[in-house]
């Protein structure tokens, strides 16, 4: 495996993991959450790990 597929593979990874994390509060009947505070949790994420990934994502 080169070096640009072991990349690809890490940020697929990170991809997936952000995924379930961001989803696993839509979904889980423990929290149940308006559309708004879904909106805002959302938002959050996104803005925490944007900054990561932005910061590790190779430029192409």
């Amino acid at each position: 495996m080169n070096d640009e597929n072991l990349k690809k593979n890490n940020r697929d990874r990170k991809r997936i993991w952000f995924l379930k994390v961001t989803f696993m509060y839509d979904g889980s009947n423990v929290h149940r959450m308006n559309q708004t505070q879904k909106n805002t949790l959302h938002r959050a994420i996104i803005g925490a790990f944007a900054r990561f990934e932005q910061k590790w994502t190779p430029v192409n």
